[in-house]
């Protein structure tokens, strides 16, 4: 994945600008701009991205590869790890990741389900992985496997994933479970 500055370069560019016109459209600073595309400023602070892209006039699937990068972009020191990494190469089941990838693209929420130790997790970390540059906030886990409780983690994981679908329109829910 291109970092921020690469980005932004690229889209100003195309829309044959200058760093002082796009600073003068952004009403942000020459200095600014010249520091973001440098990567001397990693990510852009908060405000910068909505007045870059406005100036930019991107459309959405251009603004969600900008603000993916804004948010994960390589070489920013701030970047958390969203999503563990594999202790091991992904062989074979090539289909099945591909059929959820399209299945979680489709879908809002999709739950893997099988019995313990075939793979689930590692399928959807996979599959997390791939798509995480689609997603404005990229892509998380959540590892609930150290509660001991089975039906409190059940209730309680249902209720909270419904109404973090009904109120965040753009989020997607990959799921594992026995």
């Amino acid at each position: 994945m291109a970092t921020f500055g690469e980005l932004l370069r690229r889209h100003r560019v195309a829309a044959s600008l200058t760093q002082a016109e796009l600073a003068d459209q952004s009403g942000l600073s020459r200095q600014a701009i010249a520091d973001l595309e440098r990567g001397a400023r990693a990510r852009p602070r908060e405000g910068t991205l909505a007045r870059i892209v406005a100036a930019l006039r991107l459309n959405a699937p251009e603004r969600a590869q900008l603000e993916a990068a804004a948010l994960h972009g390589a070489g920013d020191p701030d970047r958390v790890a969203l999503l563990p990494a594999p202790l091991s190469s992904f062989i074979g089941r090539e289909s099945e990741r591909s059929e959820l990838v399209s299945l979680a693209r489709a879908r809002r929420l999709v739950t893997l389900t099988g019995a313990g130790g075939i793979g689930r997790t590692r399928l959807a970390i996979e599959v997390a992985t791939e798509l995480q540059h689609e997603y404005t906030s990229g892509a998380r886990m959540v590892d609930l496997a150290a509660i001991a409780s089975p039906l409190h983690v059940l209730t309680a994981c249902a209720a909270t994933v419904q109404a973090l679908l009904e109120n965040c329109r753009e989020l997607h829910v990959l799921a594992t479970s026995r």
